[in-house]
């Protein structure tokens, strides 16, 4: 009986083995499968970082490629703005700074680029009249453009100059801004004033030639009856 106890005893403690190792195998499969869905996971997650890192790579280059193109831009909207030979001046409209002026503008007002910039029109006194200033200012608040106006501005010796002035209203980083385009016309004009009085002189000068020739026949005329009463006169007193 006590063999048999014993027997028994060990059969039961064989059977909870059995059962700890079948529970164990079981949990390590479990595990191992686990182990095996996080493994494709991360190889899936490995491969979707690789692509990433492909498409951030491809991205990197192409943004780095459009800053080069915009830098390129940039480069060629300075030297077109700055070098072209209209007058041409960037005003934020809502404050009337002056945000960028062209190397021509500059050289006809006499100020250089730091001296203009965040400055207004009035505060850089180029104005030749109030009454032109003021016009001009309610056509800009209203957001009406400028076509070909003549304008007077002074430089900073007090020169006047006569400007065509053209103007538009650009959109800039989501800010209105004013673009103004003129031509110097000062020497044109000058030259049209001084061809006119030209023209005046030659005007009178035609009529002067014109009374002469008249008075030239008038004056042959007359001489041919002279020389009549001339010769008359001398067989009257011979």
């Amino acid at each position: 009986r006590t063999a048999l106890e014993k027997a028994r005893a060990e059969i039961e403690e064989r059977t909870q083995a059995e059962a700890t190792v079948k529970a164990q195998k079981e949990k390590m499969e479990v595990i191992n499968l686990e182990l095996t869905e996080a493994l494709r996971k991360m190889e899936q997650t490995a491969r979707d970082l690789k692509a990433a890192n492909e498409r951030h790579e491809v991205t990197r280059n192409e943004l780095v490629e459009a800053n080069l193109l915009l830098r390129e831009s940039e480069e060629k909207f300075s030297t077109v703005f700055h070098k072209s030979p209209l007058l041409i001046g960037l005003m934020d409209l809502q404050r009337g700074r002056f945000t960028d002026i062209s190397d021509s503008l500059c050289r006809i007002i006499g100020y250089n680029t730091e001296e203009v910039t965040g400055r207004t029109s009035g505060e850089l006194v180029l104005w030749a009249s109030q009454e032109e200033y003021g016009t001009i200012r309610r056509v800009f608040m209203s957001g009406d453009k400028l076509h070909g106006k003549e304008i007077t501005i002074r430089d900073r010796q007090g020169h006047s100059h006569l400007l065509y002035l053209s103007s538009e209203i650009v959109s800039i980083n989501k800010t209105p801004h004013i673009i103004l385009m003129g031509v110097d016309i000062t020497e044109r004009r000058r030259a049209a004033e001084e061809k006119s009085q030209l023209e005046n002189q030659l005007r009178q000068a035609q009529k002067m030639e014109a009374v002469g020739h008249l008075a030239g026949g008038i004056a042959h005329d007359f001489n041919n009856m002279l020389s009549v009463v001339m010769g008359s006169t001398d067989l009257l007193m011979m």
